[in-house]
């Protein structure tokens, strides 16, 4: 009798014992590890450079129906620009005159930094637009170099100024070479000069 009542005091005692909550719910699942996503990288978009007389060479193309990228591959518009003072106008004119001419006086691939005149400032390009503007042409000219000497009138002179730049350039090779002088000729008239002159 004494082993039954201790048995029943001991199932009471288990009875009476609080329950742990904890035990009677549920185990949640683990919730799924959530990576924040990286920030998102951001190359830095190159952007072309453009041309400081662009605008210039869009409405070139505009007249002319050539496209920027075919017309570098048959001659350089920078060194026609500089022969024509910047003027779509002049550009025009010097385009259509010269025809397939204009690939040997405006070689492809000259640059800006390769050309003398790209070198001036700003100031200097102002100062000499204004003495181009104050120049007076005069009645005749004389050009003297060697065993040649010829007579201009003076709406040749403009002619004469545009070979000579295309000569200084390096546009045009001497088509006749005799005793260190060399003829330059532009299809119009032909001049005899010194293959190393001084500018």
């Amino acid at each position: 009798e004494e082993q039954e009542d201790k048995q029943n005091e001991s199932k009471t005692t288990q009875e009476k014992k609080p329950t742990d909550p904890k035990s009677n719910e549920k185990h949640e699942e683990n919730p799924p590890s959530q990576t924040p996503n990286p920030p998102a990288t951001t190359t830095p978009t190159q952007t072309k450079e453009v041309h400081p007389h662009q605008k210039l060479i869009d409405n070139f193309c505009e007249l002319t129906g050539l496209k920027e990228e075919k017309m570098a591959k048959i001659f350089s518009i920078d060194a026609l620009m500089r022969l024509s003072n910047y003027k779509v106008n002049d550009m025009l004119d010097f385009y259509f005159s010269n025809g397939s001419a204009l690939s040997q006086i405006c070689p492809p691939g000259t640059k800006p930094s390769e050309t003398k005149a790209t070198h001036k400032s700003t100031q200097e390009r102002k100062s000499a637009a204004k003495e181009v503007k104050e120049f007076k042409i005069p009645k005749e000219v004389k050009l003297c170099c060697g065993h040649v000497e010829s007579s201009l009138s003076p709406s040749s002179i403009p002619d004469m100024l545009t070979l000579l730049e295309i000569v200084k350039m390096g546009g045009l090779h001497a088509t006749h070479v005799d005793s260190g002088y060399g003829e330059f000729s532009n299809g119009t008239f032909s001049i005899m000069m010194p293959l190393k002159p001084k500018w």
